[in-house]
């Protein structure tokens, strides 16, 4: 058993989580990525329901990690949320990108990344990145490392 995690960490951590992955990266691909591709019909919508299924789950375990919950539940919200998110990006690495790669022209994925920084920007202002490593930095300095490496 690893040492306790603070309950303001854990809240700390969800909101990281909350802003990185959820409206960031999750946010994207679900506001410009998906209706992209399924418009281009790269993608149909099954499969991408199927991503964002995870999505969703993911959103889950969230709520369960800065909830009002006993200690226990929180540590297995967390490692199901890193098994379902590891899970996500491998999906994402082997068939998603490189679906959307050989969808969109050059031109496209720049306007994409643009249109990407654009909504960052007006979403969270500027330094988001700059704000985010900063906490980063600050929960791992207040989270002990698991006793063992995740599964």
């Amino acid at each position: 058993m690893g040492e306790p995690v603070a309950d303001g960490a854990f809240r700390e951590l969800a909101g990281l989580l909350r802003t990185l992955v959820e409206e960031c990266h999750h946010g994207k691909e679900e506001g410009y990525l998906f209706p992209e591709m399924i418009a281009k019909g790269a993608v149909a919508e099954g499969p991408a329901a199927a991503i964002l299924a995870t999505h969703h789950e993911g959103r889950d375990y969230l709520a369960s990690l800065s909830g009002p919950r006993a200690p226990q539940e929180r540590a297995a919200a967390a490692l199901l949320y890193v098994r379902v998110m590891r899970a996500h990006l491998d999906q994402e690495q082997s068939v998603l990108f490189p679906v959307a790669d050989a969808s969109f022209t050059a031109e496209e994925q720049l306007e994409l990344a643009r249109r990407y920084e654009e909504v960052e920007l007006m979403t969270f202002g500027p330094g988001l990145r700059q704000r985010l490593t900063a906490t980063l930095a600050r929960l791992e300095a207040a989270i002990p490392p698991p006793a063992e490496e995740l599964p």
